[in-house]
């Protein structure tokens, strides 16, 4: 497997996600206008708890399916195992969960979403092993075409619903339809390639995937679960209204973080593969990666409180500007104030998580699950202890102070192990990069978002060239740093 390979695949799901980012924005955008705040409220609550309950039944198996497949040579005998225990435990947990939300103190409407989205939960979650055989051969093509219409088919579901004037759940029976096209599609698309997969329901056991799976699946659940546990809470003593107003602004990070995570899930098998050749290559990689992060997550933080109020009018509409039912000073906490809070928190993220893949490269996966274990608990408990006096408010500062939590352990325990100095000077320089947009923001606030927003980008962009001019060869560097790298290492990444 080589670089180019891995490089290809990368771009292929950038320009994928890229067209599906404007297809999401548009479908969220139709929706907020046409269900209202409270409506769009109920909507956002029943797909929480719906990836919610996908985050605790993957718990690692993802990677423990790219790791067998590579380790037995793309012989399917171990996936279909995995994907016999993935069904078996998605079944248990949509049972148990539907009952647990049924008891529940949530709406009526929130409940009968959420029986529709078992069948979202169910394809979604197996789609996920077949995703990771994909990816396992880096051959991301089709399923990125097939996640694309999958976008498309749920937006189609929508203009339906509105031209027929249709009630909420039509639009989350759309959300289950288009998983479930997306999960038939890639399996069709294997089927073609290596025949049929069907998962093995008999004879399996569990343990002899727990190595693999257990403690990165500890940590990926608990990563996970404070930032899409809040809606829930909320959901939980709150109404809908202020669901609504939440989840508009986390929909807009939603989509700001995915970038991200690409970026890191493709540095991880380089940052693998440095850390085994020595520790100047490993660090040196890790030192890119920060200013790379920096450098995207600055100015999409900081030109994006500046532009959140027309964000939010473009994706939501006027309502989402005024509603508020949280006062802090007597002044109305609204869907603006929520998304700049957020925007902070996308900073913080983008800083915080070259670090936390740099621990899980080098092997320290328990020192991820502690720091991501006390995390959650906080958390939850600053939630349930805030939520029920500051509503979405509370909900959207407790994600903030607890990312920066996280970036202050991973941070601080991985420059300690590994006398890791961070590229401050780098980081200050591209801060200074940001100074002209943020004057031009200042400066045009008359004139629309349409406008604004990609004069800036260009802003920005060359005053980072004339300040930084190196960060134009960082990435080709890391793609050069990953060719160095011995077929072995590559493996094992």
């Amino acid at each position: 497997m080589t670089w180019k390979t891995i490089t290809t695949s990368l771009g292929i799901q950038y320009i994928g996600r890229l067209a599906g980012l404007f297809v999401s924005l548009f479908s969220v955008s139709l929706l907020t206008r046409y269900l209202g705040i409270a409506h769009f409220g109920e909507y956002t609550a029943a797909q929480a708890i719906a990836n919610l309950v996908i985050t605790f039944s993957d718990f690692g198996f993802f990677w423990s399916t790219v790791q067998s497949y590579l380790h037995h040579e793309g012989k399917l005998e171990s996936i279909k195992e995995i994907l016999g225990i993935r069904v078996i435990a998605t079944l248990v947990l949509i049972v148990v969960s539907t009952i647990i939300v049924l008891m529940g103190n949530f709406s009526t409407p929130v409940k009968q979403a959420y029986i529709i989205l078992g069948i979202f939960i169910f394809a979604s979650s197996v789609n996920n092993i077949l995703i990771a055989l994909y990816q396992a051969e880096y051959k991301m093509l089709w399923p990125t075409i097939v996640d694309l219409f999958a976008r498309a088919v749920n937006l189609g579901i929508i203009l339906i619903g509105m031209w027929m004037h249709l009630p909420l759940l039509w639009f989350i029976l759309g959300i289950s339809l288009a998983s479930f096209s997306n999960l038939a599609i890639n399996w069709i698309g294997l089927l073609k390639r290596q025949g049929p997969i069907f998962p093995r329901l008999r004879g399996v056991s569990w343990r002899k995937y727990y190595d693999s799976v257990a403690l990165v699946g500890l940590m990926s659940l608990f990563s996970a679960l404070f930032y899409k546990i809040d809606v829930v809470i909320l959901s939980w003593f709150k109404g809908s209204v202020d669901v609504g107003i939440y989840g508009a602004a986390q929909k807009m990070v939603e989509l700001a973080i995915m970038m991200q995570s690409l970026f890191m899930a493709s540095l991880f098998p380089l940052l693998v593969s440095r850390f085994k050749e020595s520790r100047e290559a490993f660090l040196a990689v890790m030192r890119r990666s920060i200013i790379i992060s920096a450098a995207i997550g600055m100015p999409l933080s900081l030109y994006g409180l500046l532009l959140d109020t027309q964000i939010i009018n473009l994706i939501g509409g006027r309502q989402f500007l005024t509603e508020a039912t949280v006062f802090y000073n007597g002044i109305p906490v609204t869907t603006p104030v929520v998304l700049a809070i957020l925007l902070v928190f996308v900073l913080i993220s983008y800083l915080s998580s070259p670090y936390t893949t740099g621990v899980l490269a080098s092997g320290q996966v328990r020192q991820l699950v502690k720091v991501n274990l006390l995390a959650t608990l906080f958390n939850i408990g600053l939630n349930l202890w805030l939520i029920p006096r500051y509503s979405y408010f509370a909900a959207a500062i407790t994600t903030l102070i607890t990312e920066v939590l996280i970036l202050g352990l991973n941070g601080i325990y991985f420059c300690w192990r590994y006398s890791f100095r961070p590229p401050i000077w780098d980081l200050i320089k591209i801060t200074f990069a940001t100074i002209p947009g943020v004057i031009f923001l200042v400066y045009t606030a008359q004139f629309s978002i349409a406008i604004r927003a990609p004069l800036v980008i260009v802003i920005y962009a060359a005053s980072l060239s004339l300040l930084m001019p190196e960060l134009r060869q960082a990435i080709p560097s890391l793609i050069r740093s990953g060719n160095k790298a011995t077929p072995s290492q590559r493996i094992a990444a």
